[in-house]
């Protein structure tokens, strides 16, 4: 359905995709303090891939203990052997794969939930496509574009109560 355009993200939104893939539903985009815990990890998310995956998953490895060190330097609570490779995963996935529309729709889809856009999750993808061009995706360009969002699903409501009025 999608354009199959990969997207261009700083690193705050690399890691904030990277997290929301480790929850599956929801989405880690406005718990800023969870990404900032684990923004300084983005260099090494991003030098796991087809070569090394294999030992960020078992465990003792060299790769597997530095991540699993460098989590438990940022996070909060217990840290498990699954939390480190699921994190690896899902470094390797978007590394391996790239971003593209339906990463981000899934970041936003707490934001622009259905009952707040009355869009369903490939119809925002449709609307990310044609919003999103070249450009570095960054919270500041997230917040716009969730704004413009919002904002226009206001405007039909309106319209639609202003033609019911007439």
């Amino acid at each position: 359905m999608t354009n199959g355009t990969s997207y261009k993200v700083d690193n705050e939104i690399y890691t904030a995709i990277i997290l929301t893939k480790s929850c599956y539903i929801g989405s880690y985009l406005d718990n800023q303090a969870f990404i900032n815990r684990y923004i300084s990890l983005s260099g090494l998310f991003k030098s796991i891939s087809i070569e090394n995956i294999e030992e960020y998953k078992v465990k003792d490895t060299d790769l597997e203990t530095e991540l699993y060190n460098k989590i438990r330097q940022v996070a909060e609570g217990t840290i498990t052997l699954s939390w480190t490779i699921e994190l690896a995963i899902c470094a390797f996935n978007v590394n391996n794969r790239g971003i593209f529309a339906s990463d981000l729709e899934h970041l936003l889809s707490e934001r622009l939930i259905y009952s707040k856009t009355g869009l369903y999750a490939f119809q925002l993808e449709l609307e990310i496509e044609r919003y999103f061009g070249e450009e570095i995706i960054t919270r500041e360009r997230l917040d716009e574009f969730s704004e413009y969002i919002l904002n226009n699903r206001r405007n039909k409501h309106e319209s639609k109560i202003n033609r019911r009025a007439i």
